[in-house]
């Protein structure tokens, strides 16, 4: 029999392959039904995002990238014993184009996610590449 926390588990791995097919298709809006409010990115290189009109930002500029080969994988996800929050931690390849030749940017990342109103939601991500940028 599953568990309470192993059904919430799956719940957010569906997500998290969802949240990546709306990514991949830079569909703007579905990509954002994922976050909450108050959610904050950290990204790379770059300033802490906090709230839904950062993250709209920060994909708006996003989705301007080649991402058609972008890919990422989800590995352990924790959720707490209250099912309310847990966190996912994953990996990612962007290949595209770079000065020199086609590049492969890997890295890995880490989603929090909270259970608001029933509904999981992502509330902080932070990612980095595995090599220096």
């Amino acid at each position: 029999m599953i568990s309470n926390i192993e059904a919430e588990e799956e719940k957010i791995r569906n997500l998290g392959l969802k949240l990546l097919e709306a990514e991949q298709k830079k569909d703007l809006e579905t990509t954002l039904g994922f976050f909450t409010e108050d959610s904050v990115l950290q990204a790379p290189d770059g300033p802490q995002l906090e709230g839904l009109e950062g993250v709209r930002a920060f994909l708006n500029e996003m989705f301007q990238l080649p991402m058609e080969d972008f890919v990422s994988g989800q590995g352990k996800i924790v959720v707490s014993s209250e099912a309310d929050m847990a966190y996912e931690l994953g990996w990612y390849r962007i290949p595209f184009e770079g000065p020199e030749g086609r590049v492969n940017e890997e890295g890995k990342y880490t989603i929090v996610w909270r259970k608001i109103d029933g509904e999981w939601k992502y509330l902080v991500g932070c990612w980095n590449n595995n090599e220096p940028t």
